[in-house]
């Protein structure tokens, strides 16, 4: 994905990026708002699959390192879910279950956080263009 202004392109390849940013950003915005509603109401299973989606859009900005610790925490998380798929599933409320899985799945997206936000995903200049 092209992020740089300062290239000397022409005004239709300017056009092209800021089209791509704007698609990009819609696209990552959407599954984070997704993705706290699922949160919100412990629906486990729909988190799982906004983060995998959420990963999908993010994997590219990510250096080997970082995809290893997220390959390392995702299996950590898949874990937990085997351990105990009823509460993932939501069929039993059991707390410490219930914590576990939660917390699994929070610090995946937390990370996934932490990465965009070193990339400048969220914004990187002052000047940035407002949708």
């Amino acid at each position: 994905m092209a992020w740089n202004y300062n290239t000397k392109g022409t005004d239709d390849d300017k056009a092209t990026i800021w089209d791509l940013r704007q698609s990009y950003i819609e696209i990552v915005t959407a599954l984070m708002k997704q993705l706290v509603q699922a949160r919100i109401t412990h629906n486990f299973p729909l988190v799982f699959d906004l983060l995998d989606d959420l990963h999908t859009q993010v994997n590219q900005k990510l250096k080997l390192k970082e995809k290893e610790e997220y390959n390392r925490r995702l299996e950590q998380a898949k874990q937990i879910i085997s351990k105990y798929p009823e509460a993932y599933l939501g069929k039993n409320k059991n707390a410490m279950e219930f914590y576990a899985v939660k917390q699994a799945l929070k610090e995946l997206e937390m990370y996934l956080y932490e990465i965009m936000e070193a990339r400048k995903m969220f914004g990187a200049k002052e000047e940035a263009e407002l949708i």
